[in-house]
C-alpha cells in the first residue's frame, strides 16, 4: 500500500484535507510520492471509528 505525506495526498487526489482528519503515523517514514522522511497518512479517522462500531465489527470478521 503506498504512503503519502499530507501534502502530497492533497496534491494526488486535488482535496484539502487537515491532518485532524486522518491518524498519521508516529515515527517519520518515507513517502513515495516528494521521496522525503515525513509523518504519512496511517487510515481515514472515519473509516477508523466506523470498524470501531459493533455492527461493522461482525461484518469485518465475517468476510
Amino acid at each position: 500500500m503506498a504512503e503519502f505525506c499530507m501534502e502530497c495526498l492533497n496534491k494526488i487526489s486535488e482535496t484539502n484535507f487537515k491532518e485532524k482528519d486522518f491518524i498519521m503515523s508516529k515515527n517519520l517514514d518515507f513517502c513515495e510520492e516528494c521521496c522525503q522522511f515525513k509523518h504519512v497518512v496511517v487510515v481515514s479517522k472515519k473509516t477508523y471509528y466506523l470498524r470501531k462500531l459493533p455492527f461493522f465489527s461482525f461484518f469485518n470478521d465475517r468476510f
